[in-house]
C-alpha cells in the first residue's frame, strides 16, 4: 500500500468483504491472492508489514468493484471505515 493511503485494518477488510457480497473464494479470484492469505490478512490484528504487496492486490480488487476505504476523519464524524463508492448501491456483481 502506499504511504499516503488510508490506513487499513483486518476488520475494514473483513467488511469490505463482506459488503460486496464476496466469499473468499470470489475475493482470491478477483484478487489473485490465495484463500489462505486472504484468511491470514483478516486475521492479522496489528499491521500488516511484510503483506504489502498481497494487501494491495486485495485492496485494489476491492476498490475495482466499487469499495471506497475511507481515512479517519474523511468524513463529517470522523472515524475510518469502508463504504461503496459514490453512487453505488446495490450488491456487487
Amino acid at each position: 500500500m502506499p504511504d499516503d493511503g488510508p490506513m487499513i485494518s483486518n476488520r475494514e477488510l473483513t467488511a469490505a468483504r463482506v459488503l460486496l457480497g464476496w466469499s473468499h473464494d470470489d475475493l482470491a479470484r478477483a484478487s489473485g491472492v490465495t484463500k489462505t492469505e486472504i484468511a491470514q490478512l483478516e486475521a492479522t490484528a496489528d499491521s500488516f508489514g511484510e503483506w504489502d504487496v498481497t494487501l494491495a492486490k486485495v485492496v485494489g480488487a476491492m476498490e475495482h468493484a466499487g469499495i471506497a476505504f475511507i481515512a479517519n476523519g474523511d468524513v463529517v464524524g470522523g472515524g475510518s471505515g469502508v463504504r461503496f463508492k459514490t453512487g453505488r448501491s446495490s450488491k456487487a456483481q
